[in-house]
């Protein structure tokens, strides 16, 4: 999942009763958050588990509606990971149109997203784009037309 930046939100480690899931944002989001992320390690990953879930590496906070902070990763080895089973991105859903939010339309945090990775290393079966530096973005088509070999 990825990590979030939020004002005033809950501690790192919830010492009380707190609703479900813990994972759930509860305030505004950070615009100065930085995400870096060095020397981690994937093994395994598939499309689907064993029961049919989906599985992903990376997946968005179901409830981020403002802001996903940039997220570098550094020295990242991916040791047999199938190119469907790396990043889950969602449409921003419709109920987060609030007038006094984001107005008429939905909150896009989820179309902001930016993860780039440098010196990553493949073993293994490899995901179609592999390639030592790359970033992952959303299928965003008013943005993503517009990104340089951006491929999908």
């Amino acid at each position: 999942m990825s990590s979030a930046g939020t004002w005033a939100g809950k501690e790192h480690h919830i010492g009380a009763v707190s609703p479900l899931p813990p994972s759930k944002i509860k305030s505004i989001a950070s615009f100065g958050t930085k995400v870096e992320i060095y020397d981690a390690q994937f093994f395994n990953f598939e499309p689907t588990t064993a029961l049919g879930m989906r599985q992903r590496i990376f997946e968005l906070v179901a409830s981020a509606s403002d802001l996903i902070p940039v997220h570098e990763f550094y020295d990242t080895t991916f040791t047999n990971v199938h190119s469907d089973a790396v990043g889950y991105f969602f449409e921003p859903p419709q109920r987060w149109a609030a007038i006094a939010d984001c107005g008429e339309w939905p909150c896009t945090g989820p179309h902001n997203t930016l993860y780039s990775f440098k010196r990553s290393t493949f073993v293994g079966k490899q995901p179609l784009y592999a390639a030592q530096d790359f970033q992952i973005i959303p299928n965003t088509p008013a943005f993503s037309r517009h990104v340089d070999n951006c491929a999908f």
